[in-house]
């Protein structure tokens, strides 16, 4: 996306959005690191006690209904569908509304992207919406949120071995990098028999390997530093078509970032099935 579509996207956005993204520019990356062990002892952790009390003050206020739904713990008043992951849960849901829509959302915190996107979904769709989280998110998250539709898991092999049904959408929004090793638990989920794997607001850049670097979150959202990776992303291709997958990739609206010498960009993948990849346009815009 060039320099004037990110602007005028920019300026399509909601203006709670818009703010957000004025946040999450002020992130700062430090490194390169040799390592995730270099990289997590120059920062404070993911698992921050402060992080998860930010997470669950945000989910109290719109399971209270004070806010819509609710980003990186940063709140929003006004419902607002994300018009790319709708449009490819879309083009994957089950016809008609009986047949449940199954989406493992892989560190999906307490429902971040399910309370922003249930209100785009049909009313009569059916729905299993599945989380895997660290162990204190899923506590914290059956306790007070599980519903019928949301369930909280702190493994994958909970959220997948009481239930062999396989999902029709594995979602990794925003996570990949924070996982100290991302590889292996793509390996299980690319096993998975899943129409659709969609990845988004994740870093790749041109290196052929991937690197490690450290981010610093503004005070503004909450005060934290930890380690992420930057895919390459001719490598994160490659693991995919050959296992005879094709891949959409999607600039967003958060642009490039360097640290030190190393330059990237934060992007949106959807990954299908060859045969799925075939599927006509008017397949793909079908309503939920």
């Amino acid at each position: 996306m060039n320099a004037p579509l990110r602007a005028l996207a920019r300026a399509l956005l909601p203006r709670p959005l818009r703010r957000w993204l004025t946040r999450h520019q002020r992130l700062r990356f430090t490194g390169p690191y040799p390592d995730w062990a270099a990289a997590r002892a120059a920062s404070s952790g993911y698992d921050a006690p402060e992080i998860l009390q930010r997470i669950a003050t945000a989910a109290r206020e719109v399971a209270a209904g004070r806010a819509a739904y609710e980003r990186d713990t940063v709140l929003f008043t006004e419902p607002h569908a994300d018009p790319f992951l709708l449009g490819a849960i879309q083009r994957v849901a089950p016809s008609g509304t009986t047949v449940p829509l199954r989406v493992l959302d892989f560190g999906g915190s307490l429902g971040s992207t399910f309370l922003q996107m249930r209100p785009w979904l049909a009313p009569g769709r059916a729905l299993r919406w599945d989380i895997v989280e660290q162990p204190a998110v899923a506590e914290l998250g059956r306790r007070e949120y599980q519903t019928a539709e949301l369930r909280f898991h702190a493994s994958l092999d909970a959220a997948l071995d009481p239930d062999p049904a396989a999902p029709d959408v594995v979602l990794l929004s925003s996570v990949l990098s924070y996982v100290e090793h991302p590889w292996p638990i793509l390996q299980r989920l690319a096993a998975l028999p899943a129409a659709a794997w969609i990845v988004t607001r994740t870093c790749f850049s041109d290196t052929p390997d991937d690197r490690v670097v450290v981010q610093h979150v503004p005070a503004s959202i909450y005060r934290a530093s930890y380690p992420a990776w930057v895919f390459a992303g001719e490598k994160f291709r490659r693991f995919w078509t050959e296992r005879d997958c094709s891949l959409a990739w999607h600039s967003t609206v958060e642009g490039g970032a360097s640290a030190g010498p190393l330059h990237f960009a934060f992007k949106n993948v959807v990954i299908l099935p060859r045969g799925a990849a075939q599927e006509t346009a008017s397949t793909a815009s079908a309503a939920l």
